[in-house]
Order: structure tokens, then C-alpha cells, then sequence
């Protein structure tokens, strides 16, 4: 799972009105995000959440290192690494 870290992302920084136009997120939303986190941990589901970065540019880079991983190299999933085969 991914999350928008709080604060600027890249995007906003190079264009400010980038979010101009979208509504801000419902607080009975807001509040739920902490408990859904809390539950994927105890489920030792993988968070990623990386500052100055959306959830979606997240999963986009890593589908595609692990595509990239699996055409040629061997993923290592507990160290997140590739290794040449």
C-alpha cells in the first residue's frame, strides 16, 4: 500500500497551482488513514511512503524496478534489491 506523505510534493513545488482546483480530504477520511496504517502493520502488509512524493509515482517506480528486476536481474524481497542473475 502507498500513501501521500504530508507536505509538498515535487509537482507542487515546480507548479503551484498544481492541487488549485481539488477539494481538500473529507475529515472523516483523514481520520481513518492512522487506523488503516496501524492495521496493515500488524498485518506486516508493506507501507511505502516517500516525502516529496504521490502514492501513485511510488508504485509506478517500483512496478516498474520489479519488472525490470524480473526480465533480467533476481529480486530479493528482504533486502529490496536486485542482483544480477
Amino acid at each position: 500500500m502507498a500513501w501521500d506523505p504530508p507536505g509538498p510534493t515535487f509537482r507542487e513545488e515546480k507548479f503551484a497551482a498544481y492541487k488549485e482546483t481539488r477539494a481538500p480530504t473529507p475529515n472523516d477520511l483523514r481520520t481513518q488513514i492512522p487506523l488503516v496504517k496501524t492495521l496493515f502493520e500488524a498485518l506486516r502488509l508493506p507501507l511505502l511512503e516517500v516525502a516529496g512524493f504521490e502514492a501513485d509515482d511510488v508504485l509506478a517506480r517500483w512496478w516498474i524496478a520489479r519488472a525490470i528486476c524480473r526480465s533480467s536481474w533476481s529480486w530479493s524481497p528482504p533486502t529490496r534489491t536486485c542482483s544480477s542473475s
